[in-house]
């Protein structure tokens, strides 16, 4: 689904690879390590040649891979190092963690490598921070399956658009994964002990945009490759300061004047705008203020955390719009829609962020409360333009079919768009480390500065002066509660 350069064309063999599935074993906590008192970014390489990593091509005979790793995969739900295990549901021979939370403190695990396949001796290890409680937690839920299907893809060899290599210079990949709750004060909480405790080689996430600014310092004074599927602020952007964050995904620069796009196209003229205070909120407002196409009714800024917007609501109703901007996410967006609802405003069209169209969202408000609401930022490859069909791009249809598989789904729960974020997130490491022939993050962020990779949501182009890898035209606006089988409809 990802290829280097030219190697896109890969997908279309995407899936017909065919593995063993073999006995499945479950695994304690990996074992501690010492750490070294070297900075991480002063580390020897740890590269091989390619002589002694030689990539077998595989059997293709048609069949979708189903076989499952040697990757080891625990679930930390309390941000600590007691493994809480999420339910893992059996799928032939394989374990795939799934939905819910469990209080045990058993850490659910993939089976085990067969000969030949990549060496789970001394793992190469893959930290995650994402919400699996909170306000957020549907983001976790969706984003976890999406990294375990790329892990296990790439401890079989059979990432489609780089098959053949298994794991990490032959090494498999272990995946460790902490609950933030969506949080930032946790999230950097979480990330420190990725980096410090379990001495993780990779970062991926925190999530969202209101939970990574903490995490910034951490991996790049560690030099740990961070890749982050959630927009930043512009500052985040900066790789002199920040050298080993690769972003796949839109910073809040060049998110805010997306706004003015949607806005456009549902024909309105004078917006009202719901805020909530914090900063991709504010400047999505002021691109909407500052812009003269608009003439703007009224103006609410909220407080995070206000239950109930009824007041506030009540006054931009009274200003008489022809739309509504709600820049609010989370326990914030859903009180902003009951306030709509409340107010029987839901004639009015409404728009706000990708997270307005989840299954949390829609649980929570139910289909009344989402009736006239867009969401903003959906990856355009993997909506549909019509009410039935797949996703309109060929990486994302191969990527669905895929998830479908992997999680056991048909038709498929889970919100494509957002899992193909932490897809994007996770793949293009693992190819970097591979073609780089090594662990040590300067090589990694050189080649990852000076190679394109084709992802599922388009062309990730990083480069010395930018690692924002995702481009405004890769996104669009669907739908809120029009997720089926997984994929949201295109406004247009």
């Amino acid at each position: 689904m990802l290829g280097v350069g030219g190697r896109s064309q890969a997908f279309r063999e995407a899936f017909d690879v065919v593995n063993a599935e073999w006995p499945a074993r479950r695994r304690g906590p990996p074992v501690p390590r010492t750490r070294s008192t070297v900075p991480r970014r002063a580390l020897a390489s740890t590269a091989r040649t390619r002589e002694e990593n030689p990539r077998s091509q595989p059997v293709r005979t048609g069949h979708t891979t189903t076989a499952r790793s040697g990757s080891k995969s625990h679930i930390d739900t309390r941000g600590n190092d007691m493994t809480t295990g999420r339910t893992a549901f059996s799928l032939g021979s394989a374990l795939v963690v799934c939905g819910a939370i469990v209080t045990g403190g058993t850490a659910a695990s993939f089976a085990s490598a067969p000969p030949g396949a990549c060496d789970d001796n001394d793992p190469v290890k893959v930290g995650v921070s994402v919400p699996l409680t909170g306000p957020i937690a549907s983001y976790g839920d969706t984003f976890v399956p999406a990294i375990e299907l790329a892990i296990e893809q790439a401890n079989t060899g059979t990432i489609p658009a780089y098959p053949g290599s298994s794991g990490i210079l032959g090494r498999c990949l272990e995946l460790i994964v902490k609950d933030d709750a969506g949080d930032p004060t946790q999230a950097a909480q979480v990330v420190r002990q990725l980096v410090y405790e379990n001495e993780v080689d990779f970062v991926v996430g925190p999530s969202s945009s209101s939970t990574v600014g903490g995490s910034l310092d951490i991996v790049n004074n560690e030099g740990v490759i961070q890749f982050v599927p959630a927009g930043l602020d512009a500052a985040g952007d900066d790789p002199e300061t920040y050298p080993y964050t690769f972003v796949p995904a839109v910073t809040i620069n060049r998110l805010a004047p997306t706004w003015v796009d949607y806005l456009q196209e549902l024909g309105s003229e004078r917006p009202a705008l719901l805020v909530i205070n914090f900063q991709l909120g504010l400047e999505s407002r002021d691109a909407i203020i500052n812009n003269d196409l608009f003439e703007v009714a009224a103006v609410e800024v909220v407080e995070p955390g206000t239950t109930d917007m009824t007041a506030a609501m009540q006054r931009l109703q009274d200003a008489d719009p022809d739309a509504m901007l709600v820049l609010a996410t989370g326990a914030d967006l859903i009180a902003a829609l009951h306030a709509r609802e409340a107010l029987r405003m839901t004639d009015l069209p409404a728009i706000s962020f990708i997270g307005t169209a989840t299954q949390g969202v829609l649980d929570a408000v139910g289909e009344a409360g989402l009736e006239n609401v867009y969401a903003g930022q959906a990856i355009k490859s993997c909506t549909r333009t019509g009410e039935d069909g797949p996703p309109r791009g060929e990486l994302c249809a191969a990527f669905h079919a895929a998830l479908k598989e992997f999680v056991g789904e048909d038709p498929l729960t889970l919100n494509l768009a957002n899992a193909s974020l932490a897809y994007d997130a996770t793949i293009p490491m693992i190819i970097a480390a591979n073609e780089a022939n090594s662990l040590d993050p300067d090589d990694v962020k050189a080649w990852l500065e000076a190679n394109p990779v084709e992802a599922i949501v388009g062309t990730l182009q990083f480069s010395p002066e930018s690692h924002l890898g995702v481009l405004p035209e890769y996104l669009t606006m669907v739908l809120a509660a029009s997720q089926s089988d997984g994929v949201l409809t295109a406004s247009s």
